[in-house]
């Protein structure tokens, strides 16, 4: 493995300063794990032994898992899957910039999916927040009520605490939960690990959904990244991370209560705003069918369309076609199939 490069702007990074010093130390071993194209196998226990072989006793995977998140929240690193092996990789999305890429063979296999960076993206949580929540439920473990430190500055234990505190999705990331602060509480490691677990490979694409053309994508303000390969004459460096791509994913932003209503008085149709918002507020935005929803509009249609019997190929029967099942269509809707 060749010398890594540092730079001194490193301390200067805004994206690393919105991260815990745990992560910020991960980061930079990171670069040294890393093949000469910025990929590296996403493993939290092959992260865990290859960065911290001697100090295994108080590094623990959930550490290393959490870190992970922190930098692809910020966009200093992302994640992705190869249908040449059943495994997440992660790479550095600025690696040419900063590393000089040699001509050798790459350690990691190409970039074929990126969908599996939703999973992380929806488990971050800023460290703004985070000093929120630590004030909010006053430096205690909400589940057996001890006192996590004697600091009484959030923002400072939000930052050197790293391990010392969860924050704890109270309706897990795979049922729905988001990271909001009524879905998120304190929580002391110990509490909080009898329940949190981690999930294999093929649970989390599972959950993330799968695309199979996809952009390479940042985890927190989903704009494509530059390519962890600058040379243009290589096959490790297609435009985007995924080399099949052929359009880029927008980050979906969820409406508010009245663009809901301006949208449907617009179309003149009977879906009821409320209903609707607070129907996928509570999901998550995640539809029916487990997916995270990419357009609210075309949701808003497809209510609009089966309060209006066109559902299922059947039409309304006052407007000529043939009639619809209204016990069906009710059942649908009371469902909240989207």
């Amino acid at each position: 493995m060749p010398n890594r490069i540092i730079k001194e702007s490193i301390n200067e990074s805004k994206g690393l300063s919105e991260c815990g010093f745990f992560a910020q130390d991960i980061f930079k071993r990171l670069i040294t794990y890393a093949d000469d194209y910025g990929r590296f196998n996403a493993d939290v226990q092959i992260i865990r032994a290859r960065l911290f072989p001697r100090e295994l006793d108080i590094v623990s995977e959930s550490d290393i898992d959490d870190a992970l998140i922190e930098l692809s929240g910020v966009g200093k690193i992302a994640f992705y899957t190869s249908k040449a092996r059943n495994e997440i990789y992660g790479c550095f999305p600025n690696w040419g910039e900063h590393q000089r890429v040699r001509d050798s063979k790459a350690k990691c296999p190409e970039p074929d999916n990126t969908e599996v960076n939703d999973w992380y993206f929806r488990r971050f949580v800023p460290i703004a927040m985070k000093v929120d929540i630590i004030t909010r439920d006053n430096f205690k473990c909400q589940e057996c009520g001890k006192f996590l430190t004697s600091c009484t500055d959030a923002k400072k234990f939000a930052k050197l605490g790293s391990g010392l505190y969860h924050i704890d999705h109270i309706v897990p990331c795979n049922q729905g939960g988001r990271a909001t602060m009524e879905n998120l509480r304190l929580t002391c490691p110990t509490c909080n690990l009898t329940r949190k677990r981690f999930f294999t490979a093929d649970e989390i694409a599972q959950f993330s959904g799968t695309c199979t053309y996809s952009p390479q994508v940042s985890a927190s303000r989903r704009k494509s990244l530059p390519e962890s390969n600058p040379n243009p004459e290589s096959k490790s460096n297609p435009k985007y991370i995924g080399e099949k791509s052929t359009k880029k994913l927008k980050r979906f932003i969820p409406p508010t209560l009245e663009e809901i209503r301006s949208y449907c008085r617009e179309r003149k149709n009977n879906v009821d705003p409320q209903r609707f918002f607070d129907y996928f507020d509570t999901s998550g935005w995640i539809d029916s069918e487990g997916k995270p929803v990419r357009s609210w509009k075309q949701k808003i249609i497809t209510w609009e369309n089966r309060s209006n019997g066109k559902i299922m190929g059947k039409t309304n029967a006052t407007s000529g076609g043939s009639s619809y099942d209204m016990s069906e269509l009710e059942a649908i809707i009371n469902k909240g199939v989207t």
